[in-house]
């Protein structure tokens, strides 16, 4: 009867371990953010002009800041006010600003730093984006003017 309770407890044991070696990197690591996020609309290569909506699916945290910028082959253009981010895995903006030649809409994670310098300078129209962005995915399009 004894060994049983030592196998028993042994057993308790070593499933604890395995499941905190499973469990300890999303407890010593946040997950990743921003698996995926992807446009539905508009779609890729649609011509467009003026203001436009966009919209899609995401697999972010909620605290991730998210926007877009526009970019025309010289400079990034950036759309105020960030992306709404939903808690069902989708995603919008509604104020994106088409001016002549732009190429690509980009979608943006900044760091909490760099979405602070956004909300406070909203500096737009840049040659390059702020330190620590990643470019999430580039909508390429056709501007009608």
């Amino acid at each position: 009867m004894r060994i049983f309770f030592i196998g028993n407890n042994i057993f308790k044991k070593a499933f604890f371990v395995l499941i905190f070696l499973l469990f300890s990197p999303f407890l010593i690591f946040p997950v990743l953010s921003c698996d995926s996020f992807n446009f539905d609309y508009p779609k890729s290569g649609a011509q467009l002009s003026g203001k436009i909506s966009a919209g899609g699916k995401h697999k972010c945290n909620s605290e991730d800041h998210i926007w877009i910028a526009l970019f025309d082959g010289h400079g990034y253009y950036i759309q105020y006010p960030p992306v709404g981010l939903y808690a069902d895995g989708t995603w919008d903006h509604d104020n994106i600003h088409l001016g002549g030649g732009i190429k690509k809409i980009i979608a943006i994670k900044v760091t909490k730093e760099g979405h602070k310098k956004l909300l406070n300078d909203k500096i737009f129209g840049q040659r390059q984006l702020p330190d620590s962005t990643v470019m999430l995915t580039k909508l390429p399009i056709k501007n009608s003017r």
